[in-house]
């Protein structure tokens, strides 16, 4: 970077010519990261790897943040890379795709969060401005428009929580105007916020939903108090009238229940993450467990979906909450005052089933419920909530054989009893007869093999801690294992 300042040498004619060799490299690596974010998911995407735009954008992210160069350096690369890259102009290319279901909205966003960081602070507040812009312009253009219109620039929505979430600088003045809240104006939020909510609810944005709520939740964290207020009145009034039964008397499609459902538990888990709202929020989960205890309430079979978006079940062999969204604090609050409800409901519906939970209503409870307890550290879940994780976890073994279950419960269930025998709870082996049974049937002939997975690694450990006591399974376990040994996937084969 050209020397500034009284007295400042001028630059050698070898620090030119580095200075230009670095300009073009930045410009390269721009137009590479550009030409791969336009080509989509390639092979290495498809196979469930990171896609080529996403590794080159990780990359650059990589450079940026280990470099060893100075501030003045890093901060010259950023302003020619963001150039290069067409931002802020054209924020929304880099973004191309993301909101039809590319991957690699987590690389893009971590990509602008290091560039905004190195930026100067006003190429950084015009950054941010660009984004928020867009992205309300995008998501209210395409969350009115019909099924059949072009809905590409709403990937721009990934891109909301990198401008809003880890910048400690002040908000941008949006249009020049000014705010009694230290000089950021928070006009846009508003109909930001009822953007991303439309978004999330319309069936031809299905794509697009996961980065609608992600906006919505970092508008809520990041937003000053006194906006807070002023958005959750706006959320209630548009969303509390679908959640108690429908929209201006006429019946609620599956979409919009399932995303009103979505977005009012997004909407929880946002003023639990950020503080001083536990309240509010607990307002905001009574309406949804209200709608578990009402017969035919359209957003019932959606509740446990609800809950995943504040509790994401986790399958890579993490326990708990080691990187739940929700704070540890959080959890607790929801096992002492959550957890009693849904399990009581869960019971409920139950008892009227004649001891059997069929349909997705009916097991609405005790899939949020099973969400919950998975989101709780094992050591919490086994020692301050063991009744309520043994009831939902033998109750959950009975619907293993169900075709109709959702496989993300069947697993977070077999999760559940994983945690039991590892901390040898007493209640498994007095309930041998009910728990293992279940676990033969689905080791070889459920159809998803995470599930199948799941019941050998439950088996293994009973076996394991079991002193005998699964000595009358043998011959069970023996047929079972023996179909399980020539299971297509390879993983479950291994463990059989």
């Amino acid at each position: 970077a050209p020397p500034t300042g009284e007295g400042a040498k001028p630059l050698s004619p070898g620090q030119e010519e580095a200075g230009e060799t670095a300009g073009r490299l930045v410009e390269a690596a721009a137009r590479l990261v550009l030409e791969q974010v336009a080509r989509g998911d390639d092979a290495e995407a498809t196979a469930g790897g990171p896609s080529s735009a996403a590794a080159a954008q990780n990359t650059l992210a990589d450079a940026l943040e280990s470099g060893s160069s100075s501030l003045e350096a890093s901060s010259w690369v950023a302003t020619r890379l963001a150039a290069h890259l067409g931002l802020p102009a054209e924020t929304s290319r880099l973004c191309t795709g993301l909101g039809e279901g590319r991957r690699g909205a987590a690389e893009t966003r971590r990509l602008v969060t290091v560039l905004q960081a190195h930026l100067p602070v006003a190429e950084a507040s015009a950054l941010r401005r660009s984004v928020l812009a867009a992205a309300t312009a995008a998501a209210t253009t395409a969350s009115t428009a019909e099924g059949g219109a072009s809905v590409g620039d709403v990937g721009v929505l990934a891109l909301v929580p990198a401008v809003l979430l880890p910048s400690q600088a002040p908000l941008p003045r949006m249009n020049g105007a000014e705010s009694n809240d230290g000089g950021a104006d928070w006009s846009f939020a508003p109909k930001l916020l009822q953007s991303a909510c439309r978004c999330a609810s319309k069936e031809h944005l299905m794509a697009a939903e996961p980065l609608a709520l992600e906006a919505l939740e970092a508008l809520l964290v990041a937003s000053p108090q006194g906006e807070v207020e002023v958005l959750l009145r706006n959320f209630r009034d548009t969303f509390e009238p679908v959640l108690e039964g429908g929209s201006g008397g006429g019946a609620l499609d599956a979409h919009a229940a399932r995303g009103a459902a979505r977005c009012w538990a997004a909407a929880a888990g946002a003023l639990l993450r950020r503080g001083g709202f536990a309240a509010a929020a607990e307002v905001l989960l009574k309406v949804l467990l209200a709608a578990l205890e009402r017969d035919g309430a359209p957003v019932a079979p959606f509740v446990p979906v609800a809950f995943q978006v504040m509790m994401p079940p986790r399958f890579d062999g993490g326990e708990g909450s080691a990187l739940a969204k929700l704070p540890p604090l959080a959890l607790q609050q929801l096992s002492l005052t959550v957890l009693p409800t849904l399990v009581g409901a869960a019971k409920h519906r139950a008892a009227a089933g004649g001891g059997g939970i069929r349909g997705a209503s009916d097991r609405a409870a005790l899939e949020s419920a099973v969400t919950l307890l998975c989101a709780l550290p094992a050591e919490v879940l086994c020692a301050d909530c063991p009744e309520e994780l043994r009831w939902c976890a033998l109750t959950g073994l009975k619907c293993l054989k169900e075709d109709s279950v959702d496989a993300v419960f069947c697993v977070q269930v077999l999760q559940l009893v994983v945690r039991a025998a590892q901390r040898k709870s007493a209640w498994l082996e007095d309930d041998l007869s009910s728990v293992v049974p279940p676990l033969l049937g689905a080791c070889a002939t459920h159809p998803v093999p995470l599930v199948r997975l799941g019941c050998l690694q439950v088996l293994q450990l009973l076996i394991e801690e079991s002193q005998g006591h699964m000595l009358p399974f043998k011959k069970q376990i023996e047929i079972s294992t023996r179909k399980a040994v020539e299971d297509r996937k390879r993983e479950v084969r291994l463990i059989a």
